[in-house]
């Protein structure tokens, strides 16, 4: 295991103390009027993945947030008409899906090599990315006749992941840059929590509360965030090897919650019901607070869901202006949100 030196160990323990109200910075990732916005990733750089386009599909893009002229568009193959990005690594590489001639494709990105495809396991017919680490390697599912099955692509191949005992389907969704992948498998028609090793053996991390356990991200240590229903409710929780489960609750007055990313100083963000509405969070290891309290007061901007988060603790999030409160309960995180029109936000702490 790697160790710490003493200012790394600072940054985390700074990184992973509350935060005070106006402890972020937030600035929107500006796009062309009206088009719609699906970020899902941001690197260690503040670079951002996602998907820009009309409301049913369109092209990949890449951005920063310095403007308009920072988009990057990465495209998408001729006969496609949808493409999205679903992660991105610190050398700026992409991985995402698109519609392929007959069924979803996965890509990687980068700006040397342009778009490349990621084909499924012998004989299979789809194939679908979620995660991608420093090293290129990248982590999805491939489908076919023979079911949905975890994979890793390593130099544009894919390999299968350990399968896990009695399993029917299995999906890999996020991966670290020491190899680990963190995703689920269903067993008996429910979904556990799975941790891949760097050599593609599975651990069955089994469920929280014996419902849907799904992992979704991961980080340096190891630790997992995620969802795991219970009662019917998805709540966030995080997983570690020294702890296991633990449940991370919700915002006042919400009966679910959700985990979305996770960063090396073991931050969680996701999303939260509370007695406003549906609320992004950051959870600091001691409790989990509504976003909307540490960024400057902004009457306009509600930020309802938080996405991602890197080690410098930057986050992204989603959120509306000229929000419509008489409609909060009902919001749907897209671009006909009920409260108003979905924009993305980078949140960097001051």
């Amino acid at each position: 295991m790697k160790r710490q030196g003493v200012g790394a160990t600072m940054l985390a323990l700074a990184l992973a103390a509350p935060a005070l109200a106006g402890s972020y910075r937030v600035q929107e990732l500006k796009l062309a009027e009206g088009a719609s916005v699906s970020p899902h990733a941001v690197n260690a750089h503040g670079a951002v993945a996602g998907g820009v386009g009309q409301a049913h599909g369109g092209d990949v893009a890449m951005f920063t947030g310095a403007g308009p002229e920072a988009v990057a568009a990465v495209g998408r193959a001729p006969a496609s008409d949808y493409a999205e990005a679903m992660a991105i690594n610190d050398q700026g590489q992409v991985a995402g899906n698109m519609n392929g001639a007959t069924a979803l494709t996965a890509f990687v990105w980068d700006r040397a090599r342009g778009l490349r495809t990621l084909a499924p396991l012998a004989g299979d017919t789809g194939s679908a990315a979620a995660g991608i680490n420093r090293s290129g390697w990248v982590v999805g599912t491939s489908m076919g006749a023979q079911g949905i099955r975890a994979v890793v692509w390593k130099s544009g191949t894919a390999e299968s992941l350990g399968a896990v005992p009695g399993a029917a389907i299995s999906s890999a969704i996020a991966i670290n840059d020491s190899g680990q992948i963190a995703g689920w498998a269903e067993i008996g028609g429910v979904k556990h929590a799975v941790l891949w090793s760097a050599a593609g053996e599975a651990q069955d991390l089994g469920t929280l509360a014996g419902e849907n356990t799904e992992a979704v991200a991961i980080n340096a240590q190891g630790e997992i965030a995620g969802l795991a229903e219970k009662n019917g409710e998805p709540h966030a929780f995080r997983w570690s090897a020294a702890h296991g489960f633990q449940e991370l609750g919700t915002l006042a007055g919400g009966s679910h919650s959700q985990a979305s990313g996770i960063n090396g100083a073991g931050q969680i963000v996701g999303s939260s019901g509370s007695k406003l509405g549906l609320r992004a969070f950051v959870w600091t290891g001691a409790a989990m607070v509504d976003l909307n309290t540490l960024v400057p007061n902004d009457a306009n901007l509600v930020l309802m869901s938080a996405v991602a988060i890197n080690d410098r603790g930057q986050i992204l999030a989603l959120g509306s202006r000229n929000h419509d409160l008489a409609n909060d309960r009902a919001t749907k995180l897209d671009q006909h949100a009920h409260a108003g029109a979905t924009r993305a936000f980078l949140l960097t702490p001051q």
